[in-house]
């Protein structure tokens, strides 16, 4: 598991972030969620440890009990699966309502990343980006998606309101239409 973590400084102050929000819900409740009873006690036994991870699954969060475990949002963010072999992972997003300095987003300044580089990937030859960005009014970085999302729907709203036309203009009434006997 990918098992990173960042702190963020603007200033010496640490920039609040959360993780409520990332992972999806029904990950969290239903494709991820721990066991319960003697089968969660069994995994606690039974489970090992995998290598680079500093802790056991069932210690991910001690704090939290419901992002602990297999429901952890990093270990979620970690397993989704991504579509393209050049992907990009939510890590965290801020938290405005912690700190009046981040209220309105992060202001303009000299922020140190403090790095707790936990996972190689020197064996295969992959690289580790940390890019701090923010939403548009269509998603997230690729604006593609959302415009096709638009340009379609646009689409099906006109091709509509063409296909009511000419069903007032030329297409039977309901009188009509029930007038119509099989012969």
């Amino acid at each position: 598991m990918f098992n990173d973590s960042f702190e963020l400084y603007y200033y010496g102050e640490r920039v609040p972030l959360t993780y409520k929000g990332v992972a999806w819900e029904v990950d969290k409740t239903v494709k991820f969620k721990n066991p319960t009873g003697k089968l969660w006690e069994e995994l606690k036994q039974k489970t090992a440890k995998p290598t680079n991870w500093l802790k056991h699954v069932t210690e991910l969060d001690l704090e939290d009990p419901d992002n602990n475990g297999y429901q952890n949002v990093d270990f979620i963010v970690w397993m989704r699966t991504a579509a393209l072999p050049d992907f990009r992972k939510l890590y965290r997003i801020l938290d405005r309502n912690k700190s009046a300095t981040f209220a309105r987003g992060l202001p303009p300044g000299r922020y140190e990343l403090v790095i707790f580089d936990n996972y190689p990937v020197s064996r295969f030859h992959a690289k580790k980006h940390f890019i701090i960005s923010s939403t548009s009014w269509v998603g997230g970085k690729n604006s593609f998606l959302g415009i096709t999302y638009m340009v379609v729907g646009s689409l099906c709203i006109v091709l509509g309101c063409i296909f009511l036309v000419i069903h007032l203009n030329f297409g039977n009434s309901l009188r009509e239409m029930g007038s119509i006997k099989e012969s």
